[in-house]
């Protein structure tokens, strides 16, 4: 019995940086209010979550999607939603970087509104977003 135990706690010990890694993957969806490029007081708190988690030594780079919807300004062109998805992109990239986060570690990506989620209309709100993932390898 006590072998079954020390070989389970081996297992347990093994598997429980595994476990924390996927959980650490796991993509952050942020919203944004139509036309805006700020990020939300909730959008804060999720990064700020995810900048304490991240460790620069754990082989992982982060990357930033930035997404918008034709329909958020009268000129509702893709031209302008591409450069707010930037502009987006862009502004959670410096939020990072101030919380720790290199800066080499971190790419960023521009969709526009070629890219709404879960096959929604391009003019849903959900589609107003920033996904930041980690992804394997470094920004360096």
């Amino acid at each position: 019995m006590r072998r079954f135990a020390a070989v389970l706690t081996a297992v347990m010990l093994v598997s429980a940086p595994a476990a924390a890694h996927q959980e650490a993957s796991a993509p952050l969806r942020l919203s944004f209010l139509a036309d805006s490029d700020e990020v939300t007081q909730r959008a804060r708190g999720e990064l700020d979550d995810f900048a304490r988690r991240y460790d620069p030594k754990g082989g992982m780079s982060v990357r930033v999607a930035g997404h918008a919807t034709l329909g958020e300004s009268e000129m509702q062109s893709p031209q302008y939603a591409v450069g707010l998805a930037q502009r987006r992109a862009n502004n959670v990239r410096s939020y990072l970087v101030v919380r720790g986060v290199p800066d080499g570690e971190i790419t960023t990506e521009t969709y526009g509104a070629s890219s709404p989620l879960d096959g929604r209309p391009h003019d849903d709100a959900a589609n107003r977003r920033v996904e930041v993932s980690l992804q394997a390898g470094s920004g360096w």
